[in-house]
């Protein structure tokens, strides 16, 4: 089992930034204040997008991507959506990092 998950770690990368737009949308849609497992999604939310867990650079090039081709488009509801999604990802996501890791995340918004 150690060896299986030594070799996926080099591939998070590969897997997770197609993946991080996709999860943040499922998030957003399962938190809305009226589901009763809000929290229990956040939370698992949270432990998945811990800097740890899912490099935040990998997230921010993930959501500039798809924000840049919204805008080529001039889609502005699907760009209001996109940063809304970073929004959620800095406020409600991004929990338990210090200081200098709040920072850098703040200039890549």
């Amino acid at each position: 089992l150690q060896l299986v998950c030594t070799e996926a770690e080099g591939s998070a990368p590969l897997l997770m930034r197609p993946l991080n737009v996709a999860v943040l949308e499922y998030v957003q849609r399962q938190t809305t204040p009226d589901k009763p497992w809000r929290l229990s999604i956040v939370e698992e939310a949270q432990r998945l997008f811990a800097p740890t867990m899912t490099d935040p650079l990998w997230v921010w090039e993930s959501l500039d991507s798809l924000l840049q081709e919204q805008l080529g488009r001039h889609d502005t509801a699907q760009s209001l959506g996109t940063l809304q999604l970073s929004s959620m990802y800095l406020d409600e996501l991004l929990v338990d990092v210090d200081a200098a890791t709040l920072l850098w995340n703040l200039y890549n918004v």
